[in-house]
């Protein structure tokens, strides 16, 4: 029988999508400088392929939502190490900086916002029948 993730797990699954679209984008980028020196339709293609997996960057960010009182938790999944004194977040709870493919903090456990629990068991959702 397949135990129920907490919001913590589940968090951390979104986290690694998150880590990986970063590192296609700067791919993405990169090879389309690279490469867009000699062909124009590289840097164009590049630059659609860009704007599409920053528009499923800030999209995936926005479902990282407190389940209690569903407030934007996207902010704490970046990589504060990596950032260092630079950190910060934007008005909108949107990383600016690296995310951390490791999810929540060890060190938090509860919502800031509402104190809904990370390492509760999340309930099933019903679905329609």
């Amino acid at each position: 029988m397949k135990s129920l993730p907490t919001f913590r797990d589940a968090v951390r699954e979104q986290a690694a999508r998150l880590w990986r679209l970063q590192w296609a984008e700067l791919a993405v980028v990169l090879g389309a400088i690279g490469v867009g020196f000699w062909f124009e339709w590289v840097r164009l293609a590049g630059f659609v392929a860009f704007v599409a997996l920053l528009y499923l960057f800030v999209r995936g960010c926005r479902r990282v939502k407190c389940p209690g009182c569903g407030h934007c938790l996207a902010y704490l999944l970046e990589d504060k190490q990596a950032t260092g004194p630079m950190a910060g977040t934007s008005t909108a709870g949107i990383p600016r900086g690296p995310i951390s493919r490791n999810g929540l903090p060890e060190t938090l456990h509860a919502c800031p916002y509402c104190g809904h629990p990370f390492d509760a068991v999340q309930e099933e959702k019903a679905s329609p029948s």
